[in-house]
């Protein structure tokens, strides 16, 4: 009789466990597909990097070259060319030159600036 009950016991214990490991995994883990955070859109890289000197798409430091309907903005290849070797005080983003699809993103979140 008492092997019967410590049976059911660790039985039990068993179940309660494996119960805790399923509600503790995420869903990701258990679907067997990991989700992974949504690309960035032009709007939040611009917001990220470039919106301090070039809010609105004005320009604080050459206020004479806004982003605006800039000639740099003519082809995306004259855009990522530039963005590799920028001029004067601007930054070079390494990650975002070599990030097709960000730059892209942040390329018509440009041109699109009225």
């Amino acid at each position: 009789m008492n092997s019967i009950i410590n049976r059911s016991w660790l039985q039990l214990a068993s179940w309660l466990l494996a119960g805790l490991v399923l509600a503790l995994l995420p869903a990701a883990v258990l679907s067997g597909t990991p989700k992974s955070p949504p690309a960035p859109t032009g709007q939040t890289i611009y917001k990220q990097h470039c919106f301090s000197c070039h809010p609105g798409g004005a320009n604080l430091v050459k206020p004479s070259k806004p982003v605006k309907d800039s000639k740099t903005l003519a082809t995306f290849a004259t855009f990522k060319a530039y963005l590799s070797a920028p001029l004067g005080h601007m930054p070079y983003y390494q990650h975002l030159v070599e990030d097709d699809a960000a730059l892209k993103a942040l390329y018509h979140y440009c041109r699109a600036f009225k």
